[in-house]
């Protein structure tokens, strides 16, 4: 049933083995999550069943996968608009992540009519999702910053899922973003190479995960 399992590159396997050994941890700890991060749990869920049903219908159906990314882009980007609305404190952050959603929704729609169809990877779209985390990610250091409590950052469970989510996003902006170039000007080795070069980061957000989970800090800032 599952010998396409053993068709994956061994970065693919050890990337879902990672993502379902993260989700099984957060299941175990929820609990200790607060109530920010939950959404976070929900993403990395969302993922893993977009990672492993892509690979399924590469490797066995021997498919295309692209729409299932086209699928995926928006519903990744609104899950993180719940983390980071649930995250921030200050009324006008919240109010403005929340409705990022519907000019993300618009530009997406407009990248698949004009630019990068259904049987083309849409990079644009993870691109645009890579510049709208990362602003966030900013947002929530300033807010941070201009805290009057005694605050302490490597104390907060928040804090270190946003560092993650900044480089996470910082390296998918220039590995998937470059992705759909090399794959329209036959260059699929090259796009491969420089692809798999992004799994660093997926892996360093996902030990990030594993590791927030399983700490016990003595603050949830934002629970």
């Amino acid at each position: 049933m599952f010998d396409w399992f053993n068709s994956l590159y061994i970065r693919d396997r050890i990337y879902l083995i990672l993502m379902l050994v993260t989700i099984v941890i957060m299941l175990i700890n929820y609990r200790r999550l607060a109530h920010n991060i939950k959404p976070i749990l929900v993403f990395a869920c969302a993922q893993f069943l977009l990672e492993l049903t892509s690979d399924y219908m590469e490797y066995k159906l021997r498919q295309s996968n692209l729409m299932l990314y086209h699928a995926f882009a928006p519903v990744s980007y609104f899950i993180l608009t719940v983390f980071f609305y649930r995250t921030f404190t200050l009324e006008p952050n919240k109010k403005n992540s929340r409705l990022s959603f519907l000019p993300y929704l618009f530009l997406v729609v407009l990248y698949t009519i004009f630019w990068e169809p259904l049987n083309q990877f849409n990079s644009l779209a993870y691109m645009t999702e890579s510049l709208f985390v990362i602003y966030w990610c900013f947002v929530f250091f300033k807010t941070t910053l201009l805290r009057e409590d005694l605050y302490r950052p490597e104390r907060d469970r928040t804090f270190w899922i946003v560092v993650s989510l900044l480089f996470y996003y910082a390296g998918s902006f220039f590995t998937i973003g470059s992705l759909n170039y090399f794959l329209v000007n036959y260059l699929p080795s090259l796009g491969s190479e420089i692809y798999y070069a992004g799994y660093g980061f997926n892996y360093l957000f996902y030990v990030t995960l594993c590791a927030v989970s399983l700490v016990r800090f003595s603050r949830d800032s934002y629970a």
